[in-house]
């Protein structure tokens, strides 16, 4: 059954989830692609059936050399424009400004840092720090507040806006954050995403969580995975690839006596449909031969 995916991880754990509800019998999966660098991980393969075959075709190859241009990114008080060429030799970004400083001189104004009276100042500077990295384009309807402790802004409802609860997830899983002994949350409050950070806006780790909250709704984009031009090698894929095992003594048996039953059943139907047509037969010809008999009768009156 041909299973067609952009994502050839998708397309296998569908694929396998095919076989496992599949009778039992030589089974195989053919993966057709042209197996770009990183379009696919063991940990893909670890999902199909151990008693299934693997096996590769290679279709087609990358360009030499790929360009697209990235989203815009504000830094330094403007924005900028990046483009990446990705290549066998290697990945080349060039920036170009595509605009003046936002109004005011102040980038993000999407975002808000909030903290107790005494840390103000700090929580500026946390901000400031964080921006300082480059703010990549994005939807500036979309608000971010982040709430230090002692601010008293933390307060929001549970999460429904679907960018909300995204940002929220990719909030959770930044690397940033790791080193941050407290809890980072996510709360929603009039559209707006609300960050509680239960540490101090003096603290270390405030750039770190400012910092996070902008990435979680901004992911930084640098590189796009479509663009790679290398591709898996063939002993890579040989070292994947996997022959289908044979099917069992005692499954050739059960499958054997099935098909016997099943043809003994259809057998027996077929017998019984001609036993069938035969009676009918035979009724239409004992009526065709009394009505011969009442017409001869009426001719000798």
């Amino acid at each position: 059954m041909p299973i067609e995916s952009a994502d050839l991880a998708d397309g296998i754990a569908r694929a396998a989830q095919w076989l496992a509800s599949a009778p039992p019998s030589r089974r195989e999966i053919v993966v057709v692609s042209s197996f770009r660098m990183g379009a696919l991980h063991p940990e893909a393969l670890s999902l199909i059936p151990p008693g299934a075959g693997i096996r590769f075709l290679r279709i087609g190859t990358p360009r030499a050399e790929q360009t697209a241009a990235l989203p815009a990114v504000t830094w330094g008080g403007r924005r900028w424009q990046p483009t990446v060429t990705v290549s066998r030799e290697g990945t080349r970004t060039s920036w170009q400004a595509v605009g003046g400083p936002d109004a005011n001189g102040e980038p993000a104004k999407w975002l808000t840092v909030v903290s107790a009276p005494a840390d103000v100042a700090a929580g500026d500077r946390a901000r400031r720090a964080a921006v300082s990295f480059g703010v990549p384009s994005g939807d500036d309807r979309q608000k971010v507040v982040v709430s230090f402790a002692g601010a008293g802004d933390g307060q929001g409802q549970p999460i429904h806006t679907p960018w909300i609860a995204r940002a929220a997830q990719a909030l959770r899983r930044s690397e940033l954050l790791a080193d941050v002994e407290v809890p980072v949350t996510a709360l929603e409050r009039d559209g707006t995403m609300i960050v509680g950070a239960p540490l101090s806006a003096s603290s270390a780790a405030a750039p770190a969580v400012v910092r996070a909250a902008i990435l979680a709704v901004r992911p930084s984009v640098l590189a796009d995975q479509t663009l790679e031009t290398m591709t898996i090698s063939d002993a890579q894929l040989a070292q994947w690839r996997r022959d289908p095992a044979p099917v069992s003594a005692d499954v050739v048996a059960t499958l054997a006596r099935d098909g016997q039953a099943e043809g003994e059943t259809a057998s027996r139907w077929l017998w019984a449909f001609a036993l069938v047509l035969l009676g009918v037969e035979g009724w239409l010809r004992r009526r065709t031969g009394r009505g011969a008999l009442r017409e001869a009768h009426a001719d000798a009156a």
